[in-house]
């Protein structure tokens, strides 16, 4: 389930908020090919590429996270990277997630520190743990009207 976050202050506000986990997906050899082909790194070799288990953990944050209520969002970096055993090809992995941290700042943005961590189907060992860190804008005049 996605959770929706409108305003400035209620993205403040969830800071300790578990958001849950997403779909697991399998992590098949065509997906670990494409990456490969797309990033240069040829040198996975039957395991999955930490930086592809990464990718995956931004791109379905979507799934439980989403912010309406800003004009823009952007990714601003990341924290605390750290990768579990090497993750076989054909694993299933999920995205769980948790907003760690919600900070305003100038002229309407909020900075979202994210912990994530990236589970696999096969083992209690998690193929990946990081701190996602993004901003959202939001327009004070929207703001306004919003409360």
């Amino acid at each position: 389930m996605t959770r929706v976050f409108a305003t400035a202050d209620e993205l403040v506000a969830a800071v300790g908020r578990d958001l849950g986990a997403g779909s697991w997906i399998r992590i098949d050899p065509d997906r670990v090919r494409t990456f490969a082909r797309v990033t240069g790194d040829r040198a996975w070799d039957g395991g999955v590429p930490g930086t592809l288990v990464l990718s995956y953990a931004a791109a379905s944050l979507t799934e439980l996270f989403a912010v309406p209520g800003a004009s823009t969002g952007v990714n601003y970096g990341l924290d605390d990277v750290r990768f579990g055993d090497p993750v076989p090809v054909g694993t299933r992995v999920r995205l769980h997630a948790r907003i760690d941290d919600a900070a305003p700042g100038r002229a309407g943005a909020v900075q979202v520190a994210v912990a994530v961590a990236v589970e696999r189907a096969d083992t209690t060992e998690l193929a990946c743990g990081a701190r996602l860190l993004a901003r959202f804008h939001f327009d004070p005049t929207t703001q306004e009207a919003a409360r």
